[in-house]
């Protein structure tokens, strides 16, 4: 068996959930249907975004089955939402259940 897995520097995902940069990375993961993949420069500080715009709100639907993990810096207690830095991986479908 084989995985499809990914990376990319996405520089950025908006502080809204309907933002069409949403929907922009999910047709992108499924064109090239990875199994896992990978974002680094999310540039957000998640505990400053209301819970029905953080990253598992906005993507628990797009798969079968799916799991999101998030890194981002918490010793900085920006004002707003936005930081610099951090990092995402999904996965998806058969890898969501290998490593849940």
């Amino acid at each position: 068996m084989s995985y499809r897995l990914g990376f990319q520097n996405i520089n950025d995902i908006l502080n809204r959930n309907n933002h069409p940069k949403n929907q922009a990375i999910h047709s992108f993961l499924n064109v090239n249907d990875f199994d896992a993949f990978g974002a680094a420069e999310i540039n957000r500080h998640w505990q400053n975004i209301p819970a029905d715009h953080r990253l598992h709100t906005r993507c628990h639907s797009w798969f079968e089955s799916t799991h999101s993990a998030i890194a981002y810096t918490i010793t900085e207690n920006p004002t707003t939402d936005w930081q610099v830095g951090g990092v995402c991986i999904w996965t998806r479908n058969q890898m969501t259940h290998r490593i849940s």
